[in-house]
């Protein structure tokens, strides 16, 4: 895989292989963490938004095709918004059930489906481009509180 860093930006592309997705996850999270202050309960949010996409990529877009690959790109601002797409190579799928289940409350007892209802409820705005097969999210994260000391 090949990662590149600008400023406040993160852009990697990567073989669909669960090895690498957990260290792509790491990678994002340590970029994330040097980037603002995060308050546990953002960093959280973030890591499982980051963690369901990663894997449903893997997984269901590209089936575990490690010939597949898929690029996730990452912009930051310095007051903790934070702009994301995620895109495989797989034939997408039909994401407006997500948003036409009923209430969604059956989605998360169900064994598919709950990621990503997870993802939409933590996320400020998500959209998918038409076939279902890239995610743009955004997410404006809590950072946490410095105390500067005088000496």
């Amino acid at each position: 895989y090949k990662g590149v860093r600008l400023m406040n930006n993160f852009e990697i592309n990567f073989s669909s292989d669960l090895k690498i997705g957990q260290t792509v996850l790491m990678k994002i999270m340590d970029f994330i963490k040097r980037q603002i202050i995060l308050n546990e309960e953002s960093y959280g949010d973030l890591k499982l938004i980051f963690s369901e996409l990663i894997f449903n990529s893997i997984i269901h877009g590209n089936k575990m095709d490690k010939e597949k690959s898929i690029s996730l790109k990452i912009t930051i601002s310095e007051s903790g918004y934070i702009q994301a797409s995620i895109k495989d190579e797989g034939e997408g799928y039909d994401y407006t059930r997500l948003f036409h289940a009923g209430s969604g409350q059956d989605d998360l007892f169900s064994e598919h489906g709950r990621g990503m209802t997870l993802v939409i409820a933590l996320s400020d705005s998500i959209n998918f481009n038409k076939s279902g097969n890239e995610i743009n999210f955004s997410k404006r994260v809590d950072l946490a509180h410095v105390q500067h000391y005088s000496g």
